[in-house]
């Protein structure tokens, strides 16, 4: 394909489960202050709009739960954008 090497599955996985609370925190603060320094004044509100999204899982995952609405085994985060450019803020 091209030379080009592509991550294997359990390369994705290992790089997936090296991430710690306090990265994904940083991460998510720097998105929110990317978003705020786009505005030339800041905004005189902020409408954010809450979501989950289902991700289905399949075998026996961690943090992958049944979810009776979907009536599957899923994962559902939380996804933070805003209400009204729908600029994705957190996750």
């Amino acid at each position: 394909m091209g030379g080009t090497a592509l991550a294997s599955a359990a390369t994705i996985s290992r790089f997936e489960h090296a991430t710690s609370s306090k990265d994904i925190y940083r991460l998510c603060k720097a998105l929110v202050e990317q978003f705020i320094a786009g505005f030339a004044v800041p905004p005189p509100n902020l409408i954010l709009d809450l979501d989950h999204s289902e991700h289905a899982a399949h075998g026996q995952q961690p943090l992958a739960f049944y979810n009776h609405h979907y009536r599957s085994t899923c994962y559902l985060p939380l996804v933070i954008f805003d209400g009204q450019s729908g600029y994705h803020l957190a996750q």
